[in-house]
């Protein structure tokens, strides 16, 4: 997928796409059954120092290797979507020690972001941490998921 710089029509489209992406799952349902495969799970989490709402949506299942996401930002206090953060992605795996780095961040407006080349090379309980900064606003959100 080729990303461009942001023009009013890409940047309409890439917040249809967020939009959309958020929605999806939540019309579909978040359950899954043997017949359906694993869900794709949209979470939102309060950033460590409450400055921020964080929603993170994988952009396919979950797996072992290269994965995607797509990311909405708002200010916790107003509700606003926060647009030109500066965004570092670690992942990390507690039972391992193991971290990447160098997920490569693209912002799409109105609060969206789409992360890719996020590495998780190996099975079982990894944290994606999003440290976050967007003038006066800091914060750390972080999000939970097994990788079979």
């Amino acid at each position: 997928m080729i990303f461009r710089r942001s023009t009013r029509a890409n940047v309409v489209r890439g917040a249809a796409y967020v939009a959309l992406s958020l929605a999806l799952p939540a019309a579909v349902g978040c359950g899954s059954s043997s017949e359906e495969g694993p869900a794709i799970e949209t979470v939102t989490v309060s950033g460590a120092l409450g400055a921020l709402t964080c929603t993170a949506t994988p952009e396919a299942v979950l797996a072992q290797g290269m994965n995607a996401f797509s990311l909405l930002l708002s200010d916790k206090a107003t509700g606003a979507p926060v647009d030109g953060a500066s965004i570092e992605v670690t992942t990390w795996m507690p039972s391992m020690s193991h971290y990447t780095e160098g997920e490569q961040v693209m912002p799409m407006g109105e609060g969206a972001y789409h992360i890719e080349s996020v590495s998780l090379v190996m099975a079982g309980d990894w944290e994606v941490v999003y440290a976050i900064t967007s003038g006066s606003l800091n914060d750390t959100c972080t999000f939970e998921y097994p990788i079979p």
